[in-house]
């Protein structure tokens, strides 16, 4: 699946009416992509402590984030390729020494 794919994807299981007080506006996603990357937070916590987490745990809770990160995206009108190019073009200028691998 390419990142495109996955954001039609995401596009398509964003259900405006499944909650008829709130529509699926940026700050509903926001608030959602927050949320949930306090629980992925919350996992670090507990691995922290000494407790268990689980591979499963963490790639439902960094899926969560990415689907909210997706959307919020595509709101803003921009797609993840979008931001994973101008990220890596700022990210070349601050750590000039990295090489792509």
């Amino acid at each position: 699946m390419t990142l495109l794919e996955y954001e039609e994807y995401c596009l398509q299981s964003l259900k405006p009416n499944a909650q008829p007080l709130i529509q699926p506006t940026l700050v509903r996603l926001l608030a959602g992509l927050a949320s949930e990357a306090g629980e992925v937070t919350g996992l670090y916590a507990r691995f922290l402590q000494g407790r268990e987490v689980t591979d499963r745990e963490w790639l439902e809770e960094l899926g969560d984030v990415f689907w909210y990160l997706s959307n919020v995206t595509n709101y803003l009108g921009y797609t993840l390729q979008d931001i994973a190019n101008y990220n890596y073009l700022k990210l070349e200028k601050r750590y000039p020494t990295c090489q792509e691998k």
